[in-house]
């Protein structure tokens, strides 16, 4: 991706930012009203900022960082409440979240008898 594209396309995001905004809030109220406006509106911000879509040719992959306690990433237990905003927005989003945790145990290096709780912690200090 050339970085020309990042820095001149914020009319475009800017644009698809406010109609998702627009989406989220007509259908929050009518659903339950402005309360749950507040909430939904809060709720989206905080879910898709705990995100990364990552990819490379052909693939693609939605990692989901645990914010609330010691930074593991595809935390299971994370994952089913974060679903139902991937299912709103676009499903797709929930099987790229899921990829990597299927191609993991897939892969034999989960041998443990119970299921698969994380992928492993994210470490934020500089490696040397």
């Amino acid at each position: 991706m050339q970085t020309s594209f990042f820095y001149n396309d914020f009319s475009n995001a800017q644009t698809a930012a406010s109609a998702l905004d627009e989406q989220v809030t007509s259908d929050s109220i009518a659903a339950g009203g402005n309360d749950y406006n507040i909430i939904t509106s809060l709720s989206v911000r905080q879910a898709f900022a705990a995100t990364q879509l990552v990819g490379s040719n052909g693939t693609t992959y939605l990692f989901l960082k645990e914010v609330s306690s010691d930074g593991d990433i595809q935390t299971v237990d994370v994952i089913f409440p974060t679903m139902p905003i991937l299912l709103y927005f676009n499903p797709t989003l929930l099987k790229y979240l899921l990829d990597p945790i299927f191609i993991y145990t897939e892969a034999g290096l989960f041998g443990e008898q119970y299921a698969l709780h994380d992928l492993g912690l994210v470490s934020l200090q500089k490696l040397d």
